[in-house]
């Protein structure tokens, strides 16, 4: 999948990166997965999406729009979806967000709700903030690689090479933030 037609371009294994969370998540003995998506415009909120969706499906869960909350990108929205979410009365065991300020705001929103992480929901975030350290489960885009990269591509094309796009392996990192769900929980 290219994101920029005509242009150099390095992004992040996103689709792969909304799968690997997704997955653990599904490991972890989680069905009812929540997931707080970026601006759907957005390559990356796009793509992990899709990388979410491809998780459930390969688990044979079926896919729920009301599981998909708009955190677009920013805590506080994110805070205000689940908050809205949870007391409008939607429950899920697990949320994955797609950064990690917006599982800040979600993990907030669900401290305020009494909702305990992770005993009682556990919760993924994505790009490995180093203001998070050794709490937060996530998804680890190498920005250092995405960097080189595109400095490199730059000065290719100040050589006038036409232009490409590449893709940079994301990792999960496990931490505290996630737990196996109790039976009957």
């Amino acid at each position: 999948v290219g994101v920029g037609e005509g242009i150099p371009w390095v992004a992040p294994e996103d689709v792969e990166g909304g799968y690997l969370a997704t997955r653990h998540l599904l490991d972890l003995g989680h069905r009812t997965i929540a997931h707080l998506t970026g601006y759907p415009e957005h390559q990356a909120g796009r793509e992990r999406l899709i990388g979410y969706r491809r998780a459930l499906a390969e688990a044979g869960i079926p896919f729920r729009e009301e599981l998909v909350l708009d955190g677009a990108f920013d805590p506080l929205t994110a805070y205000r979806a689940v908050r809205k979410a949870w007391e409008r009365g939607l429950r899920f065991t697990a949320l994955f967000a797609a950064s990690d300020e917006m599982a800040l705001g979600a993990w907030a929103a669900l401290e305020d709700l009494g909702v305990r992480v992770p005993e009682e929901v556990s919760l993924v975030g994505y790009d490995d903030l180093p203001e998070f350290g050794e709490r937060l489960t996530t998804v680890r885009q190498d920005i250092p690689t995405i960097a080189r990269k595109a400095v490199a591509l730059l000065l290719e094309a100040q050589s006038r090479m036409p232009p490409r796009g590449l893709r940079v392996p994301v990792h999960l990192v496990v931490r505290g933030t996630t737990r196996r769900r109790e039976v009957g929980a």
